[in-house]
């Protein structure tokens, strides 16, 4: 599997989709990025911005569970704080409740819209309805 993050005819103002991390196959490894090969979850979003340009795809990469604390630490914040100052997305959607307080907590000098999703993992796991959320994402995208 490869996992990286995804940059789409990205222009001026792209929207960000920010996932929660790489999975849990991933969590001992520090590589950044959605997990492209036979992952459900990533099918989905792919399957969602078919034909879309203007997208940075990402995530809050570095985070692990410590021991048996079950703190949460996000160690991607930083690097995905930058990208946003280089690249000073239009507007940042979440795929999930962690990776929306992640966004939230970024400081930039020009704060864009966050709006937040279920996680596609979310919707696959529970056998949710796809259409819509694949409808929601592209309103948001769109909007």
């Amino acid at each position: 599997m490869k996992f990286e993050t995804q940059f789409i005819q990205v222009g001026e103002r792209p929207t960000f989709i920010v996932g929660q991390n790489p999975g849990r196959q991933r969590r001992k490894t520090l590589l950044p990025g959605f997990a492209w090969d036979g992952n459900p979850s990533a099918d989905l979003l792919l399957e969602a911005i078919e034909g879309l340009e203007n997208l940075v795809l990402t995530n809050v990469w570095q985070y692990h569970w410590e021991d048996s604390t079950e703190e949460l630490i996000y160690e991607g914040t930083n690097d995905l704080q930058h990208m946003m100052r280089v690249l000073e997305p239009g507007k940042v959607i979440a795929l999930g409740q962690l990776a929306y307080e992640a966004c939230c907590a970024i400081y930039l000098s020009h704060t864009p819209p966050i709006a937040r999703l279920e996680h596609p993992s979310y919707i696959c796991r529970f056998k949710r309805d796809r259409a819509d959320w694949i409808h929601r994402l592209r309103r948001e995208i769109e909007e």
